[in-house]
């Protein structure tokens, strides 16, 4: 299936990138991304590919010069520099403004569903993107290209081998997670950009972390200042996701706006496939080329964070608003559906 739709959507962009441009010749639009992803990741390089497609596609009508984490602004104030127009599009994740946007939390539930495509049957199929369009429209805003994560497990450096383990350490993480991690396992969540784990890990400030599902970890060495991978991953299929600044957009020529739309469906497929084969590989080697012990926590634990995550769902996440009720009930029934939970 998801070849299928893979090839579907190559043919559909080929054939119209072929097409002759209606535009003014000459046209020329520059915008500016930046990523939360530093420039030795391999995602970087992903979207830098993405960029050259755009080019390439309009005959070089349109460029997208790509910057890495914290280049023109902290990855925390992303929010702010889109919606002013500082850049005309970042790669970003709806955690790093969920200061603006609290019901953003309901797109990453903590212990749910580690399939891409359970995620974007929630967002495309269940009603989510059409709840959460208001929220971008007020702001003059778009997201388009929900580039999914992998599973992500916890690098810690200490063993954690029960539920019980979880109680006072300190551990970085974002979104809803964090908030189930503190409240439930009575953890001690810090939030970090990405560009400091490596540090805060060494200098023990920090004695644990998530951040991706290994590839983007390895890059950042982690796994040299980590020595357990703790398991089964506690977060799966999260979004990242292109966030636009509408008066940009809307500014397109026609014959690029849809090749620019075609491109970012693109990278959503692509680069999601791309990062969960990076993510298998760098795993392996952190497992079999260094110190890493995998731990998994005992089934009567993770028996006990299931159904400790489905009364978060529906009791915290849910209670944050009218659209995360609406929001998590969807996901609940969705997770049923899956055998998720009962």
């Amino acid at each position: 299936m998801k070849r299928i739709i893979v090839l579907a959507m190559i043919a559909a962009f080929l054939a119209f990138a072929a097409m002759p441009s209606t535009a003014q010749a000459g046209a020329e639009v520059q915008w500016k991304m930046q990523s939360f992803m530093p420039a030795a990741s391999n995602l970087h390089k992903y979207l830098q590919e993405f960029c050259d497609l755009v080019q390439k596609a309009t005959n070089g009508r349109m460029k997208i010069t790509l910057f890495p984490a914290n280049a023109l602004f902290p990855t925390l104030k992303v929010f702010q520099n889109v919606k002013a127009g500082v850049v005309q599009m970042a790669h970003t994740s709806a955690v790093f403004y969920q200061g603006e946007w609290p019901d953003g939390i309901v797109l990453s539930p903590p212990f749910g569903s580690t399939d891409a495509m359970d995620y974007w049957a929630y967002w495309y199929y269940r009603g989510v993107k059409e709840l959460a369009a208001p929220f971008y429209e007020k702001n003059g805003l778009m997201t388009r290209g929900r580039i999914i994560g992998n599973a992500e497990p916890i690098w810690s450096r200490v063993p954690i081998r029960s539920i019980e383990d979880f109680k006072g350490k300190k551990i970085r993480m974002s979104g809803a997670p964090a908030k189930f991690f503190t409240k439930k396992l009575g953890a001690s969540v810090i939030m970090l950009s990405p560009g400091d784990l490596f540090t805060a890990l060494n200098n023990g400030t920090i004695d644990a972390c998530e951040f991706s599902g290994g590839s983007v970890d390895y890059a950042l060495g982690l796994h040299k200042v980590t020595k357990y991978m703790i398991m089964p991953q506690y977060l799966g299929a999260a979004p990242t996701e292109f966030l636009i600044n509408k008066k940009a957009y809307e500014a397109l020529p026609k014959d690029i706006k849809l090749i620019f739309d075609l491109c970012c469906d693109w990278a959503e497929v692509q680069i999601t496939q791309k990062i969960f084969r990076d993510d298998a590989k760098a795993v392996e080697k952190m497992i079999k080329g260094g110190d890493m012990e995998v731990i998994w926590l005992p089934d009567e634990d993770v028996a006990k964070i299931r159904a400790m995550a489905l009364d978060f769902w529906l009791n915290d996440m849910g209670a944050v608003s009218p659209f995360t009720k609406k929001a998590m009930d969807i996901y609940v029934q969705m997770a049923k559906e899956r055998g998720l939970v009962k």
